[in-house]
């Protein structure tokens, strides 16, 4: 089978998509991927060595406000509708699958036009825009969680991407901290996620310098030089986290769909601090579904104030020191048995 797979903006959009699609290529189908051309997206697919074909546009021309932007947007939107329909000519996929974020759009209007069956996975509890189209259009859309605001869709989960398996020493080997993390501490990795999330990682770092944290260690991902201070390490963001995730015995993140799937699916305890920027508020909800999945975590916002931060912090901390074995310490491989790769694509055959 032919299957393009349409994916673009965030991380959150398009790792889901090569986690689909990765499992369809084991499977023997012939896979393609469409993106937009903004740097990050192509940066995303080059490190997980995907080639993708790139769509002359950079963002939705909705929720801007110069006009010019909003033309340049609307302008370049149009070609891509025709530059994606010679594209779906080419190739004569079996079907299309869009994972979501503005460039799903263009495709989702060439499939309706060539008849192409067409699938929608929306990441977030909130539904972005274009999964409302496709839902008003009658187009079958997967969802993320069990429940997703904004459209009547069929319960997936979100596919996550394999990590390789290390032991809590492997791991540090990798990172350069083996000689850094006592073995009795605790690992606790703030994450920033592929929007950089520069706000959330100065807050935290500074939370982490004024207090005293027992028997913790931290990382720090998104800093642009490595270094390692006291307590905590500065690494720079980097694409395969399986041996940040083969030592974190915490995260701090924000609550982007594709990362608190990882986390969910590895049984990482986790503080979310949701994106107070984020559309219709999505990233707040998602974090609510999270914790309604009983999932180790909790939520903090800054209006809590730092204190609170570091009470969620010494929380789950505490949770971890009662529940943990070191001796058992070693990171699965979260994608062995993906329910939501399998429930996505029994969704899909249902329809063809």
């Amino acid at each position: 089978m032919k299957i393009l797979l349409v994916a673009g903006g965030t991380g959150g959009h398009i790792t889901p998509a090569i986690a689909f699609g990765n499992s369809r290529r084991e499977a023997g189908d012939r896979v393609y991927y469409v993106c937009g051309s903004r740097s990050m997206e192509k940066a995303i697919y080059e490190n997980h060595n995907v080639s993708p074909f790139v769509l002359p546009i950079e963002g939705s021309p909705l929720g801007i406000k110069t006009l010019k932007s909003i033309f340049k947007r609307s302008w370049n939107m149009i070609r891509s509708i025709a530059i994606m329909y010679e594209r779906v000519n080419e190739i004569k996929p079996d079907c299309l699958i869009l994972f979501g974020g503005y460039i799903s759009f263009p495709a989702l209007v060439v499939s309706k036009f060539m008849k192409i069956p067409v699938f929608m996975h929306e990441q977030n509890v909130v539904a972005g825009k274009v999964s409302r189209i496709a839902s008003r259009w009658k187009v079958p859309v997967a969802t993320g969680w069990r429940k997703c605001k904004g459209i009547k869709g069929a319960y997936t989960g979100i596919p996550v991407r394999k990590f390789r398996k290390l032991s809590r020493e492997a791991a540090l080997d990798e990172l350069w901290l083996s000689d850094k993390v006592d073995r009795e501490d605790r690992v606790i990795v703030l994450l920033g996620g592929s929007l950089g999330s520069s706000s959330l990682i100065d807050l935290v770092s500074i939370t982490l310098s004024m207090v005293e944290f027992a028997r913790c260690f931290f990382i720090v991902l998104g800093i642009d030089e490595d270094r390692v201070e006291n307590k905590v390490a500065y690494l720079s963001n980097r694409w395969d986290m399986s041996p940040i995730y083969g030592v974190a015995d915490m995260v701090i993140c924000r609550a982007g769909a594709a990362t608190l799937a990882e986390v969910s699916q590895l049984g990482i305890p986790a503080v979310i601090v949701p994106w107070e920027k984020a559309s219709d508020g999505h990233q707040y909800e998602n974090a609510l579904s999270f914790l309604d999945d009983r999932n180790p975590g909790r939520i903090w916002t800054p209006e809590m104030g730092v204190t609170e931060l570091i009470k969620k912090i010494d929380e789950l901390e505490n949770d971890i020191s009662r529940k943990s074995n070191r001796e058992d310490s070693e990171l699965k491989n979260s994608t062995d048995d993906d329910k939501a790769v399998s429930a996505l694509w029994r969704l899909i055959l249902s329809h063809i």
